[in-house]
């Protein structure tokens, strides 16, 4: 199985390599880094695994486009936090569980960084921001202990201090506003019935 799932996977390395147009190479890279999180060590060896995710997070950081190139790391923070845990130990179909903190916070800093070199105060950076956000809130959720109050803290005031700016005139204005607003009422919803303390 292991063999057909290597295989599977270094093909679609493959034709990825061959696209030229940058969303299709993102939209490629997106199926990629989905496909390899499905796989992951349970199907594949921890050094073939490592090698593909390697590759991807490679190409995600060549990708042409700043936004997409952000989107891209931050979608390989996924395969540094696999599996989930809950199964019974020992049971056949359990995943193999990977946590690994430190690079999952990597990640998702590389992408903030590479987002900062995006057009400044724009309303495509400022939904960014907002996308990376919801990448910190899921691995706190999920029990990431590098992903700290600090991090989720920081990247609120640059987003709150870069909404504020954007021309409401702009159509893409509301829109962004709307998804920034339903994110900060789940952090007030966890936050009041005691789930996070951020």
């Amino acid at each position: 199985m292991e063999v057909i799932c290597y295989e599977f996977a270094s093909r679609a390395v493959a034709i990825y390599e061959t696209f030229t147009d940058s969303k299709t190479q993102f939209r490629c890279l997106q199926l990629i880094i989905g496909a390899l999180q499905a796989m992951g060590r349970a199907t594949l060896s921890e050094d073939n695994y490592e090698t593909l995710v390697g590759k991807a997070a490679q190409h995600a950081a060549h990708l042409v486009l700043k936004p997409d190139q952000a989107r891209s790391v931050f979608l390989c923070s996924h395969l540094a936090w696999t599996g989930t845990a809950g199964l019974e130990d020992g049971a056949a179909d359990a995943p193999t569980v990977v946590h690994d903190e430190k690079r999952v916070l990597q990640c998702l800093q590389k992408s903030l960084k590479i987002g900062s070199e995006c057009m400044d105060g724009s309303p495509e950076q400022i939904a960014l921001y907002v996308d990376i956000l919801e990448e910190y809130l899921y691995f706190f959720a999920a029990g990431n202990t590098a992903v700290t109050p600090k991090y989720i803290n920081g990247l609120l005031q640059l987003i709150d201090g870069s909404v504020g700016k954007l021309d409401i005139a702009d159509p893409t204005v509301a829109s962004i506003q709307a998804h920034y607003r339903g994110v900060r009422e789940h952090i007030a919803r966890k936050t009041a019935d005691g789930t996070w303390t951020l």
